[in-house]
């Protein structure tokens, strides 16, 4: 009896173990470890790069990746700098993506000497990263692993896994600096309590000279009528002269101007629909 007891115990820990959130460092570890375990000795592997939410993050977790299948003696890894760079990149996930021909296929299977590719995301899901790998044989364009983990943000490399990005305030109304500045605190809080993966500047840009590789676009319009002031405003996040996502229009109603921006600024920070939209926009 007390034998299985323990033995349901040791499937239960092994259970509780496996939902653990590992470093990323582990994550990688144990990826190889797999690919190990489905690909057949000295396969050519080639490992274009990771997504992830920023160019630093993406370059540091396939580095990562790279000198873990480097180590292990059973791949062969074909050398990145090979590679006809971003070129490449594109047309590989393009043909993850299961939207290319045979003869392409084998195409880039001649280009980069390899008979796999190992492509993945590194994305923010809410208060944890996940990491999703898989792994192709390119000329036969067959998932032969679709592996994932759970993440923890550890100090090594959470640095990297924010993208910048600016906001401008447009909308036919020219608004204080104090008041752009109140927008512009409370919509770093819902950045924070959303984990969005976004880093915006402690100034606010100047709208006709705004860099729209990644930029908030807050427009307010409101009026006062017999000393009431009514209005609303949408927040609109561009990245590359692209529009992304876009809020609902935040009604308000509001004796004084300094309050209504007050409850504008709220609405911006509560928005949690329009967050998690932006999370999944950062990650496509």
């Amino acid at each position: 009896m007390k034998r299985g007891v323990c033995l349901v115990m040791a499937i239960l820990s092994a259970a509780a173990l496996s939902a653990q959130m590992v470093s990323l460092a582990q994550a990688l570890d144990s990826c190889v470890a797999e690919t190990a375990r489905k690909l057949p000795a000295q396969t050519r592997i080639a490992c274009p790069r990771i997504n992830a939410a920023s160019p630093e993050l993406a370059d540091y977790t396939t580095s990562q990746l790279l000198m873990r299948l480097v180590r292990d003696s059973r791949f062969i890894v074909v050398n990145r700098d090979s590679l006809s760079g971003a070129a490449v990149d594109s047309e590989i996930a393009y043909q993850l993506q299961g939207n290319v021909s045979d003869e392409t296929a084998v195409s880039i299977t001649k280009q980069l000497g390899a008979t796999a590719v190992i492509a993945g995301t590194l994305y923010n899901a809410g208060r944890t990263y996940r990491l999703d790998i898989r792994i192709v044989q390119v000329e036969t364009n067959q998932v032969v692993m679709q592996w994932s983990a759970d993440v923890r943000a550890d100090d090594e490399w959470k640095k990297f896994s924010v993208v910048s990005a600016g906001l401008v305030f447009e909308g036919g109304v020219s608004l204080a600096e104090s008041e752009k500045k109140t927008i512009l605190q409370n919509l770093q809080r819902g950045l924070q309590s959303n984990q969005t993966p976004l880093l915006l500047p402690a100034a606010v840009r100047d709208a006709e000279n705004a860099d729209r590789s990644g930029v908030f676009v807050i427009e307010v319009d409101y009026e006062e009528k017999n000393g009431l002031t009514l209005g609303a405003a949408t927040i609109t996040f561009m990245q590359d002269g692209t529009i992304r996502c876009v809020s609902k229009e935040h009604h308000v109603s509001e004796m004084g101007g300094r309050r209504f921006i007050q409850r504008i600024a709220e609405a911006i920070r509560d928005d949690t629909a329009f967050f998690k939209q932006l999370n999944e926009a950062l990650v496509k």
